[in-house]
């Protein structure tokens, strides 16, 4: 058995001694077995009266369920001889109930010690440190070391804290853990405390532009509830005035810092050396929209395609820059609504043509056409009704050549003149082809009698001359050595007969063996010249090799089967060019290559065709009609006539003559 002697007295009644006291002391031994006080009160009062002295509170050692200890108790002043001493033993802390208790009284006489010994005990079975309800403890169920008062209560289906009531109490209440949040929930793992189960506050950030990441000198604030808005769950934003900088945000070339990972515009080479190609090299730079672009001192002049080559640009092209001379075809102007017509673009004037020439969005107003309503026009002098006009050719300064039947010749001179009396003489025969030259008016005529004529438009007289072709269709006529060389094809017997080169004082026949008829000849130069006509039900067209001075065939009837002999050519430029011809045959060379464009017909035979640009084609028909092309549909352009129309010239879309059958001669929009 341990036992405790206490240096100081418990309880000061007279001081402390060091030898025997006077007065007489109690040498107490205090003993305790069965459980482990928590604390253990020591009383001393006189036997006789209601003189006590203040208690004295001590805490055994921990863990020690039998031992002892002895402390000295001395007699107060004025005590009896007789004195009463009590020892205490609680649970806990010196309050409440003792589990258990012993007093006894002692004569104490002066100058004397008496020895006394009280003796606690209580039952603490599964030493849990409290004792049994039956000893006037608070342990429930003194078996089990997991219950007594204050336990943690366990998930096992028992009272632990002897409360009265099990864990499953708990589980139907919301719970709260210390520094969460509420809503919490009570969970059990079997042999384990039952623990509360609460969501735990997140950390927050003010993201005051709503780009989902808070600033990055943002305090961190600890909230139970998600934000609305206005918070973000990090602190990356460089930038947090500014919805469009946040890290992996895109970097634009803006000298700033986008995507927060300190670096502006990186990964963007400016001012790396860059070139836009034809001539213009610079340096990377920033443009207005976050984008790089290739800075260039000076800077490029942008060029438009020129189609029609009226000098005008396309309005709808980006344009493309140009530091060097941009190639054929390019112009820095581009306010051209239609590029393919050369009578429409932006500063174009008003024609009487019945479209919108300037691009303001309006046609002509009538103040632009003679007489207010454009019409077509038949010129009464040309006119009979038993003579056919089989071709027309134009000349400078309205000057016009009309051949037909009969030897039969009109010509208007220069200056827009009136026709001149209709000349019958000295050519005889049916004339089916003329070409002018374009200075003097020198009238090329070719017949159905195996004869070319001459003529000048201010005589009257007509120079022949023998080809030895059965019927010429077409003439063309090109400056060479001073005069002209002017080619022709026709129909003749032999292959190799159907077309020629003549001077005026000679005539060359081609070698190139044709096949079929050629009905029309037309180009701009020797190296762009072509010819059209072909069998009976099938369709040929040529172009002449001038360095061969040969035709060679261009060889589409492969490609176009279904076509049907092409009656009519015209060649707008060097790369544009347009054949017509039987069941509504419409061919356009574009580029170096034939294609078809529908027409809404496949009754009509075409006759003639004019073009001034892709937009811009005009042909006549068997049938008496007109029809223009604007580059998306055939418009009827006249409609009332029904004797055939055999040939078309003109100079732009406000000065159109057509020639047919019957003396039929219309100009476009009035009579001259």
């Amino acid at each position: 058995m341990r036992h405790m002697r206490l240096v100081l007295p418990l309880l000061m009644v007279m001081g402390c001694k060091e030898n025997t006291p006077t007065e007489g002391a109690v040498k107490l031994t205090v003993s305790y077995a069965g459980f482990r006080p928590g604390c253990v009160r020591i009383l001393a009062q006189d036997a006789d009266s209601t003189l006590a002295a203040k208690p004295k509170d001590l805490e055994p050692k921990a863990g020690v369920y039998e031992g002892s200890f002895t402390v000295a108790v001395y007699r107060g002043e004025g005590w009896g001889s007789q004195m009463k001493v009590e020892a205490q033993a609680f649970e806990g802390a010196c309050s409440g109930t003792p589990v258990t208790q012993q007093e006894q009284t002692a004569l104490v006489e002066d100058g004397r010690v008496q020895e006394l010994s009280l003796s606690l005990a209580a039952r603490d079975v599964d030493r849990d440190g409290f004792v049994d309800k039956a000893d006037k403890g608070s342990d429930c169920d003194d078996r089990d070391p997991s219950v007594y008062k204050g336990a943690p209560e366990l998930c096992d289906e028992k009272d632990n804290n002897c409360d009265g009531q099990t864990e499953a109490v708990l589980l139907a209440q919301p719970c709260r853990v210390e520094g969460g949040c509420s809503g919490g929930i009570s969970v059990c793992e079997p042999g384990k405390p039952v623990s509360c189960r609460a969501p735990s506050p997140t950390i927050w950030y003010r993201d005051a532009d709503n780009d989902t990441f808070g600033a990055k000198d943002a305090v961190a604030e600890s909230l139970c509830a998600r934000p609305t808005q206005g918070y973000a769950d990090n602190n990356r934003d460089c930038d947090d005035s500014n919805a469009q900088r946040f890290p992996g945000a895109q970097e634009l070339c803006n000298r700033a810092d986008d995507d927060c990972d300190d670096t502006p515009d990186e990964d963007l080479g400016v001012n790396a050396p860059c070139s836009l190609g034809n001539g213009c090299e610079g340096v990377n730079a920033c443009a207005l929209d976050g984008g790089v672009l290739c800075q260039v001192t000076p800077p490029p002049t942008l060029y438009y395609p020129d189609n029609d080559g009226d000098g005008d640009g396309q309005a709808a092209f980006e344009g493309i820059p140009y530091c060097i001379t941009p190639p054929q075809g390019f112009v820095s102007k581009h306010t051209d609504c239609d590029d393919g017509n050369p009578f429409i673009h932006g500063d174009a004037p008003e024609l009487c043509d019945e479209v919108d020439n300037n691009c303001d969005g309006e046609p002509e107003a009538a103040g632009v056409c003679d007489g207010g309503t454009p019409a077509w026009a038949l010129i009464p002098s040309l006119n009979s009704d038993n003579k056919d006009w089989n071709s027309i050719s134009l000349w400078r300064d309205g000057g016009v050549w009309i051949v037909g039947d009969e030897g039969r010749r009109a010509v208007r001179q220069a200056g827009n003149t009136p026709f001149e009396p209709v000349k019958t003489t000295d050519c005889g025969g049916n004339w089916l082809s003329v070409w002018a030259a374009p200075d003097t008016g020198f009238a090329y005529i070719g017949s159905d009698n195996k004869r070319g004529g001459g003529q000048l438009p201010a005589q009257s007289n007509c120079d022949t001359t023998p080809i030895e072709i059965d019927r010429i269709y077409g003439l063309m006529g090109f400056p060479s050595g001073g005069g002209f060389e002017v080619h022709g094809v026709g129909h003749d017997g032999t292959a190799s007969r159907k077309t020629f080169v003549w001077t005026g004082t000679e005539v060359r026949f081609g070698s190139t063996d044709i096949d079929g008829t050629l009905y029309d000849v037309h180009g701009i130069s020797r190296d762009r010249l072509f010819a059209v006509g072909g069998p009976p039900g099938s369709a040929r067209i040529y172009h002449f090799d001038a360095s061969a001075s040969q035709w060679q065939t261009d060889s589409i009837e492969d490609a176009f089967p279904d076509l049907r002999v092409l009656r009519g050519v015209w060649v707008v430029n060097g790369s544009l060019a347009y054949a017509v011809g039987e069941k509504g045959a419409v061919l356009r060379w574009d580029e170096g290559r034939w294609e078809q464009v529908n027409f809404p017909s496949t009754t009509e035979t075409l006759t003639s065709v004019l073009a001034f640009g892709l937009n811009s084609v005009y042909v006549t028909a068997e049938s008496g009609k007109v029809y223009r092309y604007n580059g998306i549909a055939w418009i009827p352009y006249l409609t009332s006539e029904t004797q055939p129309l055999n040939d078309i010239a003109g100079t732009s879309p406000e000065d159109l003559w057509i020639v047919g059958n019957k003396g039929r001669v219309f100009h476009w929009p009035s009579a001259p």
